[in-house]
């Protein structure tokens, strides 16, 4: 499952950039990341972003891809619906507000009317033809209760037989694991620490960060499958490798593991890190 973040805003030969990417909060791993002027469409970014994911995971793994309210945009939801990428979007209030209010209970699959205003949005971008492809399409909306008196709407096109409402409160929440994983890039890894001042320096900081990062888990995950059983039963809480540790070793030597011909040597150094 997949969700879009902002990483950070950097200083880029005096301009401000945004580096983007879209991370599996299952895994915690960053899957697609872009740099890119300060100024930019986020959901046009996080769209392009999206179709370059089938290619980076393969076809062996499905997924949903997680959306925060200022992300969606009518245009996005009928492109992902063509292409069947299927989706799980927390709308704001004001988004397709009549056909929030009209909704008979927590569960429907609601008709979007393509009106007059809705298309002149679009009107004369690169959003015109799709919008004119069509007079409607439908969206399925679910009513997450977060307690007795605040709820949040999702959009989706899972299918009702096998994502029942019920799931929907669960994927609302693993939106969240970005932030772990953006909080772990910021202070742990210092991706605001830049070690020059040139694009490509700092470019290269950003994706050398993003690399540790996704080491670092990688390792560490793959050392917790191995000792699931021990980890989870000879302790009352269930336990996880250190990422602190694991990312500070993998810091100050990974250069040298990677240099190292001898495999005895780089699986000691790799075995520090856990």
């Amino acid at each position: 499952m997949l969700l879009p973040s902002s990483l950070s805003p950097c200083a880029l030969q005096g301009q401000t950039c945004f580096a983007r990417g879209r991370g599996d909060v299952l895994n915690h791993v960053v899957l697609e990341s872009d740099i890119g002027p300060y100024k930019f469409n986020e959901g046009k970014t996080a769209e392009c972003q999206a179709y370059k994911l089938r290619e980076t995971i393969g076809n062996m793994y499905k997924y949903i891809l997680l959306m925060d309210r200022g992300y969606p945009s009518t245009p996005m939801f009928m492109r992902f619906i063509d292409k069947g990428i299927y989706f799980a979007a927390r709308l704001s209030s004001t988004m397709y507000k009549a056909e929030q209010k009209s909704m008979k209970s927590d569960d429907e699959d609601v008709e979007i009317l393509l009106t007059r205003d809705r298309l002149a949005n679009h009107a004369g971008t690169d959003n015109e033809a799709i919008m004119n492809s069509r007079d409607r399409f439908q969206l399925r909306f679910v009513r997450v209760w977060l307690d007795k008196n605040n709820s949040e709407i999702i959009a989706t096109n899972l299918p009702m037989e096998e994502f029942p409402a019920e799931c929907f409160k669960e994927i609302y929440h693993m939106r969240w694991g970005i932030e772990t994983s953006y909080e772990t890039l910021k202070s742990k890894l210092q991706l605001e620490n830049f070690t020059g001042t040139k694009p490509v320096l700092i470019e290269q900081d950003i994706l050398s960060s993003i690399y540790v990062y996704n080491l670092a888990e990688n390792i560490a995950r793959e050392v917790e499958i191995e000792q699931a059983e021990k980890l989870n039963t000879k302790y009352k809480h269930q336990m996880r490798i250190n990422r602190n540790v694991c990312i500070g070793i993998l810091k100050k030597d990974l250069i040298y593991i990677i240099m190292k011909t001898d495999m005895e040597k780089k699986k000691t150094f790799v075995s520090k890190a856990v």
